[in-house]
Protein backbone atom coordinates (compact mmCIF):
# COMPACT_ATOMS: atom_id res chain seq x y z
CA UNK A 1 0.00 0.00 0.00
CA UNK A 2 1.36 3.36 -0.57
CA UNK A 3 1.92 5.89 1.95
CA UNK A 4 1.56 9.53 1.43
CA UNK A 5 5.01 11.12 1.61
CA UNK A 6 5.09 14.00 3.90
CA UNK A 7 8.64 15.44 5.35
CA UNK A 8 9.17 16.00 8.70
CA UNK A 9 9.51 20.04 8.32
CA UNK A 10 8.61 21.05 12.07
CA UNK A 11 11.88 19.98 13.64
CA UNK A 12 14.10 22.55 15.50
CA UNK A 13 17.35 21.65 14.54
CA UNK A 14 19.05 24.56 16.58
CA UNK A 15 20.06 23.96 20.20
CA UNK A 16 20.30 26.04 22.91
CA UNK A 17 24.57 26.11 22.97
CA UNK A 18 24.82 26.58 19.21
CA UNK A 19 24.29 29.06 16.85
CA UNK A 20 24.42 26.59 13.81
CA UNK A 21 21.46 25.12 11.58
CA UNK A 22 22.96 21.74 9.85
CA UNK A 23 21.18 20.04 7.22
CA UNK A 24 21.91 16.79 5.09
CA UNK A 25 20.21 14.72 2.23
CA UNK A 26 20.84 11.92 0.86
CA UNK A 27 21.63 11.62 -3.15
CA UNK A 28 19.90 9.18 -5.29
CA UNK A 29 19.74 6.87 -8.52
CA UNK A 30 16.37 6.03 -10.30
CA UNK A 31 16.99 2.76 -11.40
CA UNK A 32 13.70 2.28 -13.57
CA UNK A 33 11.11 4.91 -14.38
CA UNK A 34 12.70 7.67 -16.37
CA UNK A 35 10.92 10.59 -17.61
CA UNK A 36 7.00 8.80 -17.98
CA UNK A 37 6.84 9.13 -13.67
CA UNK A 38 5.70 12.28 -14.67
CA UNK A 39 2.93 10.67 -16.34
CA UNK A 40 2.24 8.13 -13.48
CA UNK A 41 4.33 5.50 -14.04
CA UNK A 42 5.54 4.22 -10.96
CA UNK A 43 9.71 3.94 -10.86
CA UNK A 44 12.23 2.43 -8.62
CA UNK A 45 14.76 4.73 -6.72
CA UNK A 46 17.68 4.16 -4.54
CA UNK A 47 18.70 6.61 -2.19
CA UNK A 48 22.89 6.66 -2.25
CA UNK A 49 25.87 7.35 0.60
CA UNK A 50 26.80 10.28 -1.28
CA UNK A 51 24.54 13.49 -0.85
CA UNK A 52 25.15 17.06 0.42
CA UNK A 53 25.17 19.36 3.34
CA UNK A 54 24.14 22.79 4.56
CA UNK A 55 25.06 24.98 7.32
CA UNK A 56 23.23 28.31 8.63
CA UNK A 57 25.31 30.36 11.19
CA UNK A 58 25.90 33.92 11.93
CA UNK A 59 27.76 36.06 9.63
CA UNK A 60 30.26 38.32 10.10
CA UNK A 61 29.47 40.92 7.89
CA UNK A 62 25.70 42.33 6.75
CA UNK A 63 23.79 40.99 4.65
CA UNK A 64 23.98 37.26 3.43
CA UNK A 65 27.11 35.56 2.53
CA UNK A 66 26.59 32.30 0.55
CA UNK A 67 29.20 29.56 -0.50
CA UNK A 68 28.92 26.21 -1.34
CA UNK A 69 32.07 23.79 -1.85
CA UNK A 70 32.84 20.84 -3.65
CA UNK A 71 34.06 17.47 -2.27
CA UNK A 72 36.88 18.80 -1.71
CA UNK A 73 36.37 21.86 -0.32
CA UNK A 74 36.98 24.52 -2.64
CA UNK A 75 34.35 26.96 -3.21
CA UNK A 76 32.53 26.63 -6.88
CA UNK A 77 29.95 29.08 -6.54
CA UNK A 78 29.64 32.01 -3.95
CA UNK A 79 27.06 34.88 -3.58
CA UNK A 80 26.00 37.50 -1.42
CA UNK A 81 22.58 39.12 -0.90
CA UNK A 82 21.01 41.91 1.16
CA UNK A 83 18.84 41.85 4.06
CA UNK A 84 16.00 41.85 4.54
CA UNK A 85 15.69 42.70 0.69
CA UNK A 86 17.19 39.63 -0.84
CA UNK A 87 18.78 41.39 -3.88
CA UNK A 88 22.05 40.17 -5.21
CA UNK A 89 24.61 42.02 -4.52
CA UNK A 90 27.23 39.93 -5.75
CA UNK A 91 28.00 36.43 -7.10
CA UNK A 92 30.25 34.55 -9.16
CA UNK A 93 27.46 32.57 -11.40
CA UNK A 94 24.05 35.08 -12.06
CA UNK A 95 21.59 31.85 -12.77
CA UNK A 96 22.66 29.92 -9.73
CA UNK A 97 22.42 33.17 -7.91
CA UNK A 98 18.87 33.50 -8.71
CA UNK A 99 17.35 30.24 -8.37
CA UNK A 100 18.67 30.91 -4.94
CA UNK A 101 16.94 34.34 -4.39
CA UNK A 102 14.09 32.67 -5.73
CA UNK A 103 13.94 29.88 -3.33
CA UNK A 104 14.53 32.14 -0.31
CA UNK A 105 12.10 34.55 -1.68
CA UNK A 106 9.44 32.30 -1.97
CA UNK A 107 9.82 31.22 1.30
CA UNK A 108 9.33 34.05 2.71
CA UNK A 109 6.11 34.44 0.78
CA UNK A 110 4.94 31.44 2.70
CA UNK A 111 6.45 32.20 6.37
CA UNK A 112 6.82 36.03 6.98
CA UNK A 113 8.72 35.06 9.58
CA UNK A 114 11.37 33.33 7.68
CA UNK A 115 14.52 34.89 8.47
CA UNK A 116 13.00 37.97 9.99
CA UNK A 117 15.42 40.16 11.87
CA UNK A 118 18.44 38.73 10.49
CA UNK A 119 21.18 41.05 9.33
CA UNK A 120 23.71 38.94 8.96
CA UNK A 121 23.96 35.60 7.80
CA UNK A 122 26.54 32.40 6.21
CA UNK A 123 25.69 29.64 4.21
CA UNK A 124 27.56 27.03 3.27
CA UNK A 125 27.14 23.74 1.17
CA UNK A 126 28.99 21.05 0.67
CA UNK A 127 28.58 18.22 -1.95
CA UNK A 128 30.13 14.58 -0.90
CA UNK A 129 29.77 13.50 -4.75
CA UNK A 130 31.60 15.66 -7.73
CA UNK A 131 29.85 18.24 -9.15
CA UNK A 132 29.27 16.42 -12.38
CA UNK A 133 27.98 12.74 -10.89
CA UNK A 134 24.28 13.93 -11.51
CA UNK A 135 23.42 12.25 -7.84
CA UNK A 136 21.33 15.19 -6.46
CA UNK A 137 23.07 18.57 -5.85
CA UNK A 138 19.56 20.33 -6.48
CA UNK A 139 17.26 17.87 -5.04
CA UNK A 140 19.26 18.01 -1.84
CA UNK A 141 19.41 21.58 -2.17
CA UNK A 142 15.22 21.81 -2.39
CA UNK A 143 15.17 19.20 0.55
CA UNK A 144 17.42 21.45 2.68
CA UNK A 145 15.90 24.58 2.22
CA UNK A 146 12.60 23.26 2.68
CA UNK A 147 13.45 21.31 6.23
CA UNK A 148 15.23 25.28 7.05
CA UNK A 149 12.01 27.42 6.27
CA UNK A 150 9.98 24.75 6.93
CA UNK A 151 7.83 24.22 3.71
CA UNK A 152 6.61 21.07 1.65
CA UNK A 153 9.57 20.39 -0.66
CA UNK A 154 7.57 19.44 -3.38
CA UNK A 155 6.05 22.73 -3.42
CA UNK A 156 9.37 24.52 -3.27
CA UNK A 157 10.39 22.44 -6.36
CA UNK A 158 7.54 23.05 -8.02
CA UNK A 159 7.89 26.79 -7.85
CA UNK A 160 11.79 26.22 -8.87
CA UNK A 161 13.14 23.23 -10.96
CA UNK A 162 10.40 20.97 -11.66
CA UNK A 163 10.50 17.43 -11.78
CA UNK A 164 8.06 14.54 -10.13
CA UNK A 165 10.25 14.16 -6.89
CA UNK A 166 11.52 10.84 -6.16
CA UNK A 167 14.51 12.47 -5.48
CA UNK A 168 13.19 14.25 -2.66
CA UNK A 169 12.06 11.36 -0.75
CA UNK A 170 15.35 9.58 -1.64
CA UNK A 171 17.04 12.57 0.16
CA UNK A 172 14.58 11.75 3.38
CA UNK A 173 14.91 7.85 3.62
CA UNK A 174 17.30 5.04 3.69
CA UNK A 175 15.94 2.39 1.96
CA UNK A 176 14.93 1.70 -1.70
CA UNK A 177 11.23 3.00 -2.29
CA UNK A 178 8.71 2.93 -5.18
CA UNK A 179 7.29 6.21 -6.61
CA UNK A 180 4.31 6.84 -8.06
CA UNK A 181 3.11 10.99 -9.00
CA UNK A 182 -0.52 10.82 -8.57
CA UNK A 183 -1.89 14.06 -9.85
CA UNK A 184 -1.34 16.20 -7.07
CA UNK A 185 0.16 13.75 -4.92
CA UNK A 186 3.42 11.75 -4.67
CA UNK A 187 3.22 8.53 -2.51
CA UNK A 188 5.93 6.22 -1.88
CA UNK A 189 6.49 2.41 -0.16
CA UNK A 190 9.62 1.57 1.31
CA UNK A 191 10.99 -2.01 -0.57
CA UNK A 192 13.42 -4.03 -1.67
CA UNK A 193 16.05 -5.17 -4.32
CA UNK A 194 18.21 -7.47 -5.03
CA UNK A 195 17.36 -9.43 -2.20
CA UNK A 196 16.11 -12.44 -1.32
CA UNK A 197 11.98 -12.85 -1.29
CA UNK A 198 12.22 -15.34 1.74
CA UNK A 199 15.71 -14.96 3.53
CA UNK A 200 16.42 -11.15 2.55
CA UNK A 201 19.89 -12.14 2.52
CA UNK A 202 21.30 -9.92 -0.45
CA UNK A 203 21.39 -12.15 -3.74
CA UNK A 204 24.43 -12.79 -5.97
CA UNK A 205 23.75 -10.81 -8.53
CA UNK A 206 24.26 -7.59 -6.97
CA UNK A 207 27.90 -8.14 -6.58
CA UNK A 208 28.00 -7.96 -10.78
CA UNK A 209 26.43 -4.26 -10.80
CA UNK A 210 28.28 -1.09 -11.35
CA UNK A 211 28.23 2.64 -12.24
CA UNK A 212 29.53 3.96 -15.32
CA UNK A 213 29.88 7.86 -15.66
CA UNK A 214 29.67 8.98 -18.87
CA UNK A 215 32.01 12.07 -18.44
CA UNK A 216 29.55 14.33 -18.85
CA UNK A 217 26.21 15.87 -16.63
CA UNK A 218 22.84 16.05 -18.05
CA UNK A 219 20.29 18.89 -17.54
CA UNK A 220 17.49 16.98 -15.92
CA UNK A 221 15.27 20.14 -16.83
CA UNK A 222 16.31 19.91 -21.00
CA UNK A 223 15.63 16.16 -20.79
CA UNK A 224 12.10 16.71 -19.52
CA UNK A 225 11.22 19.38 -21.82
CA UNK A 226 12.46 17.15 -24.29
CA UNK A 227 9.71 14.13 -22.79
CA UNK A 228 7.13 16.80 -22.36
CA UNK A 229 7.26 17.57 -26.00
CA UNK A 230 6.34 14.35 -27.08
CA UNK A 231 2.74 14.80 -27.35
CA UNK A 232 1.23 11.25 -27.55
CA UNK A 233 -0.79 11.31 -24.85
CA UNK A 234 -2.44 7.75 -25.21
CA UNK A 235 1.12 6.42 -26.00
CA UNK A 236 2.39 7.92 -23.20
CA UNK A 237 -0.08 6.37 -20.52
CA UNK A 238 0.83 2.96 -22.60
CA UNK A 239 3.95 3.57 -21.85
CA UNK A 240 3.49 4.28 -18.80
CA UNK A 241 1.79 1.03 -17.70
CA UNK A 242 4.72 -1.10 -18.90
CA UNK A 243 7.24 0.92 -17.66
CA UNK A 244 5.21 0.03 -13.88
CA UNK A 245 4.82 -3.81 -14.85
CA UNK A 246 8.99 -3.73 -15.38
CA UNK A 247 9.21 -1.80 -12.31
CA UNK A 248 7.71 -4.34 -10.60
CA UNK A 249 9.87 -6.97 -12.56
CA UNK A 250 12.96 -5.32 -11.90
CA UNK A 251 12.89 -5.07 -7.83
CA UNK A 252 11.87 -9.08 -8.00
CA UNK A 253 14.71 -10.04 -9.83
CA UNK A 254 16.35 -12.52 -8.53
CA UNK A 255 19.06 -13.93 -11.16
CA UNK A 256 21.56 -11.60 -13.57
CA UNK A 257 19.78 -13.31 -16.80
CA UNK A 258 16.82 -11.88 -15.47
CA UNK A 259 17.49 -8.49 -14.75
CA UNK A 260 19.30 -7.97 -17.95
CA UNK A 261 16.02 -9.45 -19.64
CA UNK A 262 14.29 -6.32 -17.81
CA UNK A 263 17.15 -3.80 -18.75
CA UNK A 264 16.96 -5.01 -22.40
CA UNK A 265 13.02 -4.40 -22.48
CA UNK A 266 13.26 -0.89 -20.59
CA UNK A 267 15.63 0.46 -22.74
CA UNK A 268 13.77 -0.40 -25.97
CA UNK A 269 10.34 1.25 -24.17
CA UNK A 270 11.92 4.21 -24.16
CA UNK A 271 14.42 4.70 -26.97
CA UNK A 272 11.52 4.07 -29.34
CA UNK A 273 9.07 6.13 -27.51
CA UNK A 274 11.62 8.97 -27.25
CA UNK A 275 13.40 8.45 -30.27
CA UNK A 276 17.16 8.28 -28.62
CA UNK A 277 19.71 6.06 -29.02
CA UNK A 278 20.75 3.73 -25.84
CA UNK A 279 24.22 4.36 -23.94
CA UNK A 280 24.98 0.78 -25.22
CA UNK A 281 24.52 1.19 -28.86
CA UNK A 282 26.25 4.69 -28.38
CA UNK A 283 29.44 3.63 -26.16
CA UNK A 284 29.66 0.09 -25.98
CA UNK A 285 28.39 -2.36 -28.68
CA UNK A 286 31.02 -4.95 -27.65
CA UNK A 287 30.17 -4.79 -24.43
CA UNK A 288 29.41 -8.43 -22.90
CA UNK A 289 27.01 -7.31 -20.34
CA UNK A 290 24.02 -4.99 -20.48
CA UNK A 291 23.83 -1.04 -20.03
CA UNK A 292 20.65 0.73 -18.60
CA UNK A 293 20.37 4.60 -18.42
CA UNK A 294 19.54 6.20 -15.29
CA UNK A 295 17.15 8.84 -15.01
CA UNK A 296 17.42 11.67 -18.00
CA UNK A 297 19.24 10.25 -20.42
CA UNK A 298 22.51 11.41 -22.34
CA UNK A 299 24.65 12.04 -18.83
CA UNK A 300 25.73 11.11 -15.67
CA UNK A 301 25.47 7.27 -14.79
CA UNK A 302 24.29 4.53 -16.28
CA UNK A 303 24.05 0.96 -14.36
CA UNK A 304 26.06 -2.02 -16.07
CA UNK A 305 25.79 -6.11 -15.68
CA UNK A 306 28.98 -7.75 -15.90
CA UNK A 307 29.49 -11.45 -14.70
CA UNK A 308 33.44 -10.97 -15.52
CA UNK A 309 35.86 -9.89 -12.93
CA UNK A 310 35.65 -6.36 -11.67
CA UNK A 311 39.52 -5.88 -13.22
CA UNK A 312 38.57 -7.00 -16.01
CA UNK A 313 35.05 -5.07 -16.38
CA UNK A 314 36.83 -1.53 -15.28
CA UNK A 315 39.77 -2.01 -17.85
CA UNK A 316 36.77 -2.39 -20.37
CA UNK A 317 35.49 1.03 -19.26
CA UNK A 318 39.08 2.66 -18.86
CA UNK A 319 39.86 1.63 -22.40
CA UNK A 320 36.71 3.60 -23.79
CA UNK A 321 38.12 6.59 -22.18
CA UNK A 322 35.02 5.92 -19.05
CA UNK A 323 37.30 5.91 -15.91
CA UNK A 324 34.77 6.28 -13.26
CA UNK A 325 33.38 2.88 -12.93
CA UNK A 326 32.01 2.55 -9.65
CA UNK A 327 30.73 -0.89 -7.95
CA UNK A 328 26.87 -0.58 -7.45
CA UNK A 329 27.04 -1.98 -3.29
CA UNK A 330 29.75 0.30 -2.34
CA UNK A 331 27.25 3.26 -3.95
CA UNK A 332 23.79 2.55 -2.66
CA UNK A 333 22.69 2.96 1.05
Amino acid sequence: MYIYFVPDTKTNFMSKDTTTLNFRGNGKLLLSGEYFILDGAVGLAIPVRLGQRMSVMQGEEAGLHWQSLTLRGETWFEARFELPTLEISSTTHDESAKILQKIMRYARSKDLDFMRGETQLKITTRLEFPQDWGMGSSSTLIYMMAKWAKLNPFELLEKTFGGSGYDLICAEVNTPIFFQKQEEQRVYQPTEFGKHPETGEPLPFLKNLYLVHLNKKQNSREGIERYREWDDEDNKAQRAQQISMLTDRFQRATSLPELNAIIREHEDIVSSSLKLKMAKDLYFNDFWGEVKSLGAWGGDFVLVTSQRTPQSTKTYFREKGFKVCLKYLDVVI
